[in-house]
């Protein structure tokens, strides 16, 4: 198994699940839209964690055979973090959210 781990930007809380906005290594901004069912299901995808540590927040997502097996998002517990944001009612995201694959540019 391999892991990869991200530094996260800023968080978007949606009633679909989270958009992600996260530190790519060229230092450029990058995207990721994770689904609000990854985060329940059984055998889910996706796990939230909320701390107070100083790192957070962060992405790791985990790798078997090359493929995405699951993810771990670590976030601020205080909603008033800097870190968490408020997508504005005009987006519509719900596209963004449909898929079931999970692109990520390192």
């Amino acid at each position: 198994m391999l892991a990869m781990t991200v530094q996260v930007q800023r968080v978007y809380p949606h009633r679909l699940g989270y958009k992600v906005i996260y530190s790519r290594s060229d230092l450029y901004p990058g995207v990721v839209h994770i689904p609000g069912r990854w985060f329940t299901e059984a055998a889910g995808k996706a796990e939230i964690i909320y701390t107070s540590h100083p790192s957070a927040p962060y992405l790791t997502v985990f790798y078997r055979n090359g493929e995405v097996s699951h993810l771990r998002l670590f976030v601020h517990s205080n909603r008033a973090h800097r870190t968490w944001g408020a997508l504005p009612s005009s987006q519509d995201p719900r596209e963004a959210f449909e898929s079931d694959e999970f692109r990520i540019v390192y």
